[in-house]
């Protein structure tokens, strides 16, 4: 599998490139087996009519109700009234608890409403997608599956929209509809022939071109209208053999695959998960060196933030579609360029089998990629739309584990 750009793709995800290296198997790195009886997860150090994303700028916040207690709480002296505070706090954790247990029971209750599965029938893929709004009260979470962008292209994304829902709904209404109006990705997915590595180049390029694209669409009309909407995306397009997943921020994709061998000892195949993006935390070495050379500055505040003197936010994410307060194009802050659009962007040849996962950081904050790739394992033989069970559990598994978040899942059979 062709190898992620690392520093090199804040310029040009399309230079210096290896393509010679997309082959059938995949690398060491990063990657986990699982047998299929293991029933733990190794420890490893156009607007669509559903979807649904984070709270204001990539903050995890409490609960309102949270917060409000917890706000009374600290009004009292700890020195005359130690009582009060603890009273205080114990309602806001009962409280807490109370949003977490609602948001479950609802998504329990009416699953059916909450997930859909596509059949792609030019490509034989199967999409089941679930969703939840959690405990908040707005879902910025959007995603979109497009079944045929081409006859033999598909596309599926999700965008997790922050400090509001609008850049999230814009990405998603107008992804599809900016790839299919681009004539060399056309005449590409057209041509009988198997991509040549000149050709994977040419679908880097449309692929970030329309990432900047859409990323100056949200800033201009954001600007405009004095918001600060912004969104993480990642996008995966399948054409004919190829996949290629982009992506900005901490929305994932992994890979589960059949190993290519089996396990000895019990003559049972296992599995592979290989994760397919990268999350743009401000910790990540490599981002954290853009930024502070950009002249920005990378604090810890709950996480880990990207921050600017001059800037009225902070970001828990250094690449995003939007936030104009930290991409050096607010005249009211006149910040450097600090958050980039670039995505980092990856191919692979599919196999018969193959499982993608793609998830907004509501799933990861709460679920590893092992115990994603166990879920899958567990529920591939189940009949009858087993991707939309797969996204479906994965959601019961968030919730259950208390995420505060929006959580969108996909899965895709390939």
């Amino acid at each position: 599998m062709t190898p992620m750009m690392a520093t090199g793709d804040v310029v040009n995800n399309t230079v210096g490139l290896d393509l010679s290296n997309d082959v059938t198997g995949l690398g060491t790195s990063g990657r986990s087996r699982l047998h299929v009886f293991a029933r733990k997860a190794r420890k490893h150090a156009v607007k669509p009519a559903q979807g649904g994303g984070p709270c204001l700028l990539k903050t995890k916040v409490k609960d309102s109700s949270v917060q409000s207690a917890t706000k009374m709480a600290t009004g009292f002296s700890s020195a005359s009234n130690p009582n009060a505070i603890t009273k205080q706090l114990r309602r806001a954790k009962a409280a807490r608890r109370a949003s977490h247990d609602a948001a479950l029971a609802a998504f329990q209750q009416d699953m059916a409403s909450w997930s859909k599965f596509h059949a792609i029938q030019t490509l034989s893929i199967h999409v089941g997608v679930a969703w939840s709004q959690g405990t908040r009260d707005y879902m910025e979470d959007k995603h979109v599956v497009t079944h045929h962008l081409f006859p033999t292209c598909a596309l599926v994304a999700i965008f997790d929209g922050h400090n509001g829902a609008w850049a999230a709904e814009f990405a998603a209404a107008h992804i599809s509809p900016l790839l299919a109006s681009n004539e060399h990705l056309q005449q590409l997915a057209h041509q009988q022939n198997p991509l040549e590595p000149p050709d994977i180049v040419a679908i880097y390029a449309i692929l970030q071109a329309a990432f900047l694209a859409l990323d100056d669409d949200i800033l201009a009309y954001t600007i405009e209208h004095d918001r600060r909407d912004g969104a993480t995306a990642v996008v995966v397009l399948v054409m004919n053999s190829m996949v290629f997943v982009a992506n900005v921020g901490d929305s994932r994709a992994i890979l589960v695959r059949v190993a290519c061998h089996q396990d000895p000892s019990t003559n049972l195949l296992s599995h592979d998960v290989e994760r397919l993006s990268v999350d743009h935390k401000p910790n990540l070495p490599a981002e954290k060196a853009r930024v502070l050379a950009a002249g920005g500055d990378v604090v810890f505040s709950g996480c880990w933030r990207v921050t600017h003197p001059k800037a009225s936010v902070r970001l828990a994410v250094t690449r995003s579609l939007g936030d104009h307060p930290l991409k050096g194009t607010s005249a009211k802050d006149k910040t450097p360029a600090l958050v980039s659009a670039v995505p980092s962007i990856r191919h692979f040849t599919r196999r018969h089998g193959d499982i993608v996962v793609v998830a907004s950081d509501g799933l990861w904050d709460r679920v590893t990629d092992e115990e994603a790739m166990q879920q899958v394992v567990d529920n591939e033989n189940i009949s009858g739309h087993c991707e939309e069970r797969t996204a479906a559990a994965l959601v019961e598994m968030a919730l259950v584990r208390r995420t505060c978040d929006n959580v969108t899942v996909a899965v895709l059979t390939l």
